[in-house]
């Protein structure tokens, strides 16, 4: 996949975070050439790199309930999707948490 068609396919998707996440992830791994995670598996400690990692919350507001992490990679990085707010795409979307994150600063 080439930067551009990752961006033809992606900018405007307005579908549901959830269900296109999975997907948009493979697509960004597949844009960088590296792995994709792998199926979950039914014991966590072999969840090293999984979409949908389980965790226990322990933040006192929600804690028995389970909870997610999007995509967990054990050791390196978690990430987690949010999706943007309807009538904007990434290119509109850009600037304006740029211009945030300057005022903030």
């Amino acid at each position: 996949m080439t930067p551009h068609d990752f961006i033809a396919k992606w900018n405007g998707a307005d579908g549901s975070e959830r269900a296109n996440y999975p997907l948009f992830f493979n697509d960004l791994c597949d844009l960088l050439g590296v792995e994709r995670p792998q199926p979950v598996q039914a014991d966590d400690w072999h969840n090293a790199y999984v979409n949908e990692r389980y965790i226990d919350a322990r933040d006192g507001e929600s804690a028995g309930t389970a909870r997610f992490i999007d995509t967990y990679h054990r050791g390196r990085f978690i990430c987690e999707a949010k999706s943007f707010d309807l009538g904007r795409n990434a290119e509109t979307a850009a600037p304006a948490s740029f211009h945030r994150q300057q005022a903030d600063t």
